[in-house]
């Protein structure tokens, strides 16, 4: 039995990757006024996501001294634990809250834009368009 080997043909390159990078160069212009707050809600995840892991080791301790030492190390690494979760859901809150006015106001750019670039069209173009196509 001789096996036959068909040639190897190589698969078309997918030209999506590079038109999904011209997009988002596109719509991060839109982001680009608002650099200071997106920067701020990363660093608020980044608090939060910190917080998290200090809140693990903090329970590894307390339970590595669980027996050892007295009540004083247990009441210091609970108060700590709470300050550690405070600071986790101030992050999260820091951080969702100026995402999301980073977000609305890139929509609202994007609407007013696009609202805005409607109402200097000729009127030839609304003739020729059905209305739930502009839509």
């Amino acid at each position: 039995m001789s096996e036959t080997t068909e040639p190897i043909v190589p698969m078309p390159t997918d030209p999506a990757p590079r038109r999904d990078w011209v997009n988002y160069k596109r719509l991060l212009k839109y982001v680009r006024p608002y650099g200071w707050i997106f920067l701020l809600s990363v660093i608020g995840f980044f608090a939060a996501s910190g917080a998290e892991a200090y809140m693990a080791r903090l329970l590894g301790d307390l339970i590595d001294n669980w027996g050892a030492t007295g009540t004083d190390v247990a009441a210091t690494i609970a108060l700590t634990m709470f300050l550690a979760a405070l600071m986790r859901g101030l992050g999260n809150v820091v951080g969702e809250l100026l995402l999301s006015s980073v977000s609305m106001n890139v929509v609202h750019n994007l609407r007013t834009e696009l609202f805005d670039h409607l109402l200097v069209l000729p009127s030839s173009y609304f003739d020729a368009s059905s209305q739930g196509h502009l839509v």
